[in-house]
């Protein structure tokens, strides 16, 4: 059985990791924290690390607690005005399309996809084109200093 969070050695030990973390948030490196707590430069790094570690743990626990109870939220809202959509009140529609969209929002939907590619990155010379009419000419495969082509005319 591990030590009670009020054994003296438990206490000790966090307050060696809260002067660690303090020291590191200062600017110290491992070595002057090792030093200072005098233990080993590993030692500190380790303290530091699971201080760190543990920190997160709490944090993204935390901001998965939210997103849940948002999300719960969402659903309860959705449930409330869902018979009124069925009906086509545009009014309810409104208020289940912005359900919606905060319900990307907080779960990532709308961001835009990263493509992995094993393509080089190519990369084109800066151009300038000054008039829409140019920008035209080369969408229809014009030269410059080309004629300008017919355009095609469809019955």
């Amino acid at each position: 059985m591990g030590k009670s969070k009020q054994s003296p050695e438990r206490v000790r030990a966090r307050e060696r990791e809260a002067k660690a973390l303090e020291l590191r948030k200062a600017g110290a490196t491992y070595t002057q924290i090792a030093k200072q707590l005098e233990m080993t430069e590993p030692g500190a790094y380790k303290v530091v690390t699971r201080v760190l570690e543990r920190l997160a743990r709490k944090a993204t626990e935390s901001y998965e607690s939210v997103l849940r109870l948002e999300l719960e939220r969402l659903d309860v809202a959705m449930l409330s005005i869902w018979p009124q959509v069925r009906a086509g009140n545009l009014g309810a529609i409104d208020r289940a399309l912005k359900i919606m969209d905060r319900r990307a929002k907080y779960l990532g939907l709308d961001s835009p996809l990263q493509i992995a590619s094993d393509m080089p990155a190519v990369v084109l010379p800066a151009m300038s084109f000054g008039s829409l009419d140019e920008w035209a000419a080369m969408a229809r495969g014009d030269k410059p200093g080309q004629a300008p082509q017919e355009a095609v005319k469809t019955p």
